[in-house]
C-alpha cells in the first residue's frame, strides 16, 4: 500500500519501515491517506485493503463528547455498583423479609450494572486504540444502556407497585435521547468511518 499526500502530491513507497508509520507528509506537514493497493493473502485469506473516505478523522469535532462519555460511564456506573451493592449488604435481611421480590430485583439492577460496566471499559480500551468494531460496539452499548434503564424501573416498579417517579422517568430518557442522537451519528459520520480503521 502506497501512502499519497493529497495537499501536495507527494508519494511514499508503502513498505513496514519508516515510511508507514509517518501520519504527515515530510515535505508540506499534511495529512497522508495510504492508498489501498492489491489485498494481501494472510494465513491463506485474502486481507482486504484498508480504504478510507474523504474528511475529518481522528478523535476530534462531535466526537469527542462521546469519548467523554466513555470515560465518565465506567465511572459513574462503578459509583453506582458501590452504592447499590453497600446499600444491599446493610439492609438485606430487612429488605428480604418485607419485599423478598424487591431484594431479587435489586440483585438483579446489580448484576445487570456490573455486566455494563465490564462493556462500558471493554468498548473505552477499543475507541482509544481506534479500533474497527468501536462503531458497532458503541451502537450496541447505547442500546444496552437504554435496556438496563427500562429493565431497572420496570421491574422495581412492578414489585414495589409504585408508579414512575421523576428520577426514572430522567433516567430512560437520557438513556433514550443518547441512544437517538448517538447511534445514528455512529452509523453514518465520515470521521468515525476514517477513525476506526485499525
Amino acid at each position: 500500500m502506497q501512502t499519497t499526500c493529497s495537499a501536495c502530491g507527494l508519494t511514499l513507497p508503502g513498505n513496514h519501515g519508516e515510511t508507514s508509520k509517518l501520519e504527515r507528509c515530510p515535505r508540506c506537514g499534511a495529512a497522508l491517506r495510504p492508498q489501498p493497493g492489491p489485498a494481501q493473502p494472510v494465513g491463506g485469506w485474502v486481507k482486504p485493503a484498508v480504504t478510507y473516505e474523504s474528511g475529518p478523522s481522528g478523535i476530534g469535532g462531535w466526537l469527542i463528547l462521546p469519548a467523554i462519555g466513555l470515560v465518565l460511564g465506567p465511572i459513574a456506573s462503578a459509583i453506582g455498583l458501590v452504592v447499590l451493592a453497600s446499600s444491599l449488604t446493610s439492609t438485606a435481611e430487612a429488605v428480604q423479609e418485607v419485599a423478598p421480590g424487591l431484594f431479587r430485583a435489586l440483585v438483579g439492577s446489580l448484576v445487570m450494572l456490573l455486566g455494563l460496566l465490564g462493556f462500558q471499559v471493554y468498548t473505552a480500551v477499543l475507541f482509544f486504540r481506534k479500533d474497527r468494531r468501536v462503531p458497532r460496539l458503541v451502537c450496541w452499548l447505547y442500546a444496552v444502556n437504554f435496556a438496563v434503564a427500562v429493565v431497572s424501573v420496570i421491574w422495581g416498579n412492578s414489585v414495589t407497585g409504585e408508579g414512575l417517579d421523576p428520577s426514572d422517568v430522567k433516567s430512560i430518557a437520557r438513556a433514550a435521547i443518547q441512544a437517538a442522537i448517538w447511534i445514528p451519528y455512529f452509523r453514518v459520520s465520515k470521521r468515525v468511518a476514517n477513525t476506526f480503521v485499525r
